[in-house]
C-alpha cells in the first residue's frame, strides 16, 4: 500500500536535512547531485553518497511521487515507478557510495513528473544502559524530474497581489508543463515619492499547475508599483509582473 506525506517541504536549493529526533553527534553527509534531471527516453542518473564523517553511515533510500496540492503544500507517496539501486547501504568513513536512480518503465508525457528521493540514516538499537550522548537520525532528500515529451515552456503567472494581514500578499501560479525554482521576489514601493526596493529571499520549488501565496514584509499603505521574481530553473531569468490587486 502507497504512503502518503503530506506537509511543506523544508527541502532548499534541491536539498534538504531532516533530522529525527535529538543527537549529539550528527552524520556528515555530501550529496553530488543535489537534483537529477531526466530526459523521457533516459533510464537512469546516478547520485554520489560521501560520508565525511569519522564513522560508517548506514542508509536506507526510498522513492516517492511528489505533487502539490492547491496550497503548492508538498504531497510524497511512496512510489515503485522509481528505480533506486541499491536502497540499503553502507558508506565507510571517507568513503563513498554511488546510487543509481532512474525509470524503471521509461515513460513520456506532455507535462515533467516529479519524485524526491530520500536518504535516511539507519541507526543501531542500543542494548543495555543508554549512553549520555543523544542520537540523530539523518534525512536528506533530493529531487528527480522527467523532462515532457514536449517543448518545455517555463510560465509564472501573477495571480493576484495586493496588502494583507501579515504583509504584502503575491500569489504566483506555475502555469508551464516544468517546474519553476523561485528564489526572490522583489517589491518596488514608492513612501513619500521616493523609491525603494523590497527583497524577500525564497527558495520555493513551483510545480506544473501549482499555486504559492507568498508574503513580503511591506506595511499598510505603502505604494507598489512593481513586482520581479527571480528564477533560476532554466537559468536565472528576473520576470517583471503586472500588478493584479
Amino acid at each position: 500500500m502507497k504512503r502518503a506525506i503530506t506537509g511543506r517541504a523544508a527541502i532548499i536549493a534541491a536539498l534538504s536535512y531532516t533530522f529525527l529526533g535529538l543527537a549529539a553527534n550528527a552524520a556528515s553527509v555530501n550529496v553530488v547531485p543535489v537534483r537529477v534531471n531526466l530526459n523521457p527516453g533516459e533510464r537512469s542518473s546516478i547520485v554520489t553518497i560521501k560520508n565525511t564523517g569519522a564513522e560508517d553511515l548506514s542508509m536506507q533510500a526510498d522513492g516517492f511521487a511528489w505533487t502539490q496540492d492547491e496550497a503548492a503544500e508538498d504531497i510524497h507517496t511512496e512510489s515503485q515507478e522509481l528505480l533506486v539501486v541499491p536502497r540499503i547501504f553502507t558508506v565507510p568513513a571517507g568513503g563513498s557510495q554511488i546510487v543509481r536512480i532512474g525509470q524503471i518503465t521509461p515513460a513520456s508525457a506532455p507535462v515533467e513528473t516529479a519524485y524526491r528521493v530520500f536518504f535516511t540514516e539507519l541507526v543501531k538499537e542500543e542494548t543495555g544502559r543508554s549512553s549520555p550522548g543523544l542520537k540523530i537520525r539523518l534525512r536528506l532528500g533530493i529531487p528527480v524530474f522527467i523532462a515532457p515529451d514536449r517543448d518545455i515552456v517555463p510560465a509564472l503567472d501573477l495571480i493576484r497581489s495586493g496588502q494583507a494581514d501579515k504583509g504584502y500578499e503575491v500569489v504566483l501560479r506555475n502555469g508551464g508543463n516544468v517546474h519553476i525554482q523561485i528564489t526572490s521576489l522583489t517589491a518596488r514601493t514608492t513612501i513619500d515619492d521616493l523609491a525603494e526596493t523590497v527583497v524577500t529571499d525564497a527558495a520555493i520549488y513551483l510545480l506544473p499547475g501549482a499555486t504559492r501565496r507568498v508574503m513580503i514584509p511591506i506595511a499598510r499603505g505603502v505604494s507598489v508599483s512593481s513586482i520581479s521574481v527571480v528564477t533560476d530553473t532554466a537559468g536565472t531569468v528576473e520576470h517583471v509582473l503586472p500588478l493584479r490587486n
